[in-house]
């Protein structure tokens, strides 16, 4: 168990050391709360990028994450939010509570450090508006959510839970254990304001884990234009155009033929 704690703090070490060279222009920020149903923290970071945090809750001895979107550098193929987490605790036994990771794409706040935040500045965090991605600006959106994992757990479930303009689009809960792991992957359609644009938010849902846990997964929420599929009426049309221009080659076959 020691070691396995080891193994993962070393890991949490090595996401910290790769992500403090990441320098990317931010016009937004992003918050992250972390909740185990009685203890809560909340971080910020006013790089939209590659936020990261490492910290213990509650029961858990280990959580540490990073998330990335691509808010700064928004492109009409699709917007996108990713976390990558690292959870784990030293307990004999017994079941661990329900484990929420929050990542809010939000408006950047001036004065507010990196970090945890608490006080007035947690209030503040809290209380931003999301920030609103202008990519892709069509009236119709498919959401697509998903997420993987890898832990010494043989019980419990992890999920996705994506929100995209208040909408929710949630991914299959699959085992914990990524032993033989079904597709996680699920997608939805959400409205949208081209003139507006849109909120992103993903929530990792840790749930049902054993103590002594140590392990890893990651959450991808993606969102693309929706291309709508030629209905009855466009077919309909399609089919006539065909009958009209066989009528009008008969036509002038016939008037050839004279």
């Amino acid at each position: 168990m020691h070691q396995r704690f080891c193994c993962i703090v070393l890991a949490a070490t090595v996401l910290a050391t790769a992500l403090g060279g990441v320098a990317t222009p931010a016009s937004a920020a992003i918050r992250v709360v972390i909740n185990d149903g009685t203890n809560s923290q909340v971080f910020y970071s006013s790089d939209d990028a590659a936020p990261f945090f490492t910290t213990s809750l509650g029961t858990y001895d280990l959580v540490a994450g990073a998330s990335f979107s691509n808010f700064s550098n928004q492109s009409a193929s699709g917007a996108s939010l990713s976390q990558s987490l690292l959870f784990g605790d030293s307990l004999p036994s017994g079941m661990l509570p329900t484990l929420r990771v929050t990542a809010s794409v939000i408006d950047a706040i001036a004065g507010v450090s990196n970090g945890q935040v608490t006080g007035a500045n947690q209030a503040l965090v809290l209380g931003v508006a999301l920030a609103r991605f202008t990519l892709p600006n069509t009236p119709q959106l498919n959401v697509t959510s998903d997420v993987d994992s890898n832990a010494s757990s043989m019980v419990g479930t992890v999920q996705n839970n994506s929100t995209v303009n208040g909408s929710v689009v949630s991914s299959l809960a699959i085992p914990v254990d990524a032993l033989n792991p079904p597709d996680a992957q699920q997608a939805g359609t959400v409205g949208n304001n081209p003139g507006l644009g849109f909120t992103l938010v993903s929530e990792i849902v840790v749930s049902g884990v054993s103590s002594g846990i140590m392990g890893s997964l990651g959450s991808t929420t993606t969102v693309t234009a929706l291309t709508p599929e030629p209905g009855p009426l466009a077919l309909w049309g399609l089919g006539a155009l065909g009958i009209v221009a066989a009528a009008a080659g008969g036509r002038f076959r016939r008037l050839a033929s004279h």
